[in-house]
């Protein structure tokens, strides 16, 4: 059973709403900073604080992103049959990490901080507060793999009855511990990243938010994509690196195309993880290769415009998948220039306009953690 994605919202370094994030891609703009993060333009953020005035940053971004999805799925007032997923790393870490600092501080200097704990779920307490939200709830924090889990999770809530209709999504901040905590991994480049180029040197950090609106029935607005399948697999090779073979995604991949019960031939665009880094992109392409072997779809990976937003990569990265498919356009690598030549796949350099059916979205975290899923048209 497929689910159909009734609405879908974003907000990102390229812009507020879905359209206007896709618009930017087609144009090859990058949204990155000259430090390599991509936060959202100030300009952006005022729209947003106006509109969720007295809630923290995380929360007024998630919102913005999730009206924008309920709003084009036409939902209204949501029920208790409507569920939630949500999806983050970083929650309201910067609302609390200074004073996570003064604790330590004090601590040192025999004293006490009047900071004790604040629990990676207040961002949605808040979250379902402020939209009434009385169903089911849970969190979804596994890296970044995070919100591709909540996509597979949403569907199978829906597959199995236990909602009519859910929400899901996540969002990411900028923070100093994260900025600080990829670069100790001297995982950070301070250039755009260039997604399986030989002179790769490392990801972006990206703040933003991304929800989509997932039900049983087909929609009233005009979307007609599905979530076909999913695929989550773990090979727990190293805490950070990837199994060199990219045995687990490898597996992720073969498990969403059965799900979809489709071939890999079908598969028009396959919109990879595609982070930068040196030991990613090399597994990434392993695993692609032995999946597709004479079959060449479109490859390619759009984190080298908007940076990785890591836990809601997924999602994020799903909407871009979304306004392909609904304007039959395939968004290239920017970025790359000269592909390394370990990689022996075609890796796409400029966009295509075509008829698009299936693409096939990937997502691997730290600790071996691999999540795909299929998206297509339904009629």
């Amino acid at each position: 059973m497929s689910v159909w994605v009734a609405g879908a919202g974003a907000v990102s370094c390229l812009g507020l709403g879905k359209e206007k994030l896709f618009e930017n891609l087609v144009h090859h703009h990058v949204g990155l900073d000259q430090r390599g993060l991509g936060s959202v333009q100030s300009s952006d953020r005022k729209v947003v604080e106006r509109e969720f005035q007295s809630l923290s940053w995380p929360v007024q971004m998630g919102l913005w992103a999730a009206q924008e999805a309920i709003n084009e799925a036409e939902w209204g007032a949501l029920t208790p049959r409507d569920g939630i997923i949500f999806a983050t790393t970083t929650g309201q870490i910067v609302v609390w990490e200074q004073e996570l600092a003064h604790l330590f501080q004090d601590s040192e200097n025999g004293g006490s901080s009047g900071f004790k704990h604040y629990p990676l779920g207040t961002v949605v307490d808040e979250f379902c507060q402020y939209l009434q939200l009385k169903g089911p709830r849970t969190l979804v924090t596994s890296a970044c793999a995070a919100s591709t889990q909540a996509l597979a999770l949403a569907s199978l809530w829906i597959e199995t009855g236990k909602v009519d209709r859910c929400l899901v999504g996540g969002v990411e901040v900028l923070c100093d511990l994260t900025v600080e905590g990829f670069r100790s991994l001297k995982l950070l480049s301070l250039e755009p990243c260039r997604p399986f180029d030989q002179a790769r040197s490392g990801i972006n950090l990206s703040e933003g938010a991304a929800f989509f609106c997932l039900q049983r029935e087909k929609s009233k607005s005009n979307s007609n994509v599905k979530l076909m399948g999913y695929g989550l697999s773990s090979d727990a090779y190293h805490m950070t690196s990837p199994h060199p073979e990219g045995l687990g995604a490898y597996r992720a991949m073969k498990l969403a195309l059965e799900k979809a019960q489709l071939s890999e031939r079908d598969i028009d665009w396959v919109h990879a993880h595609g982070t930068g880094s040196i030991n990613n992109d090399l597994a990434e392409g392993a695993a692609l290769k032995m999946l597709f072997k004479e079959h060449k779809p479109f490859i390619s990976s759009t984190k080298g415009s908007h940076g990785h937003t890591l836990g809601i990569s997924g999602v994020f990265e799903s909407v871009i998948c979304y306004q392909g498919l609904r304007h039959n356009i395939q968004i290239a690598t920017e970025g790359l220039k000269n592909q390394d030549s370990k990689i022996d796949l075609e890796i796409s350099q400029a966009h295509q306009q075509k008829d698009i059916s299936y693409v096939l979205k990937n997502t691997l975290g730290f600790g071996g953690v691999n999540a795909s899923l299929v998206l297509g048209k339904g009629s």
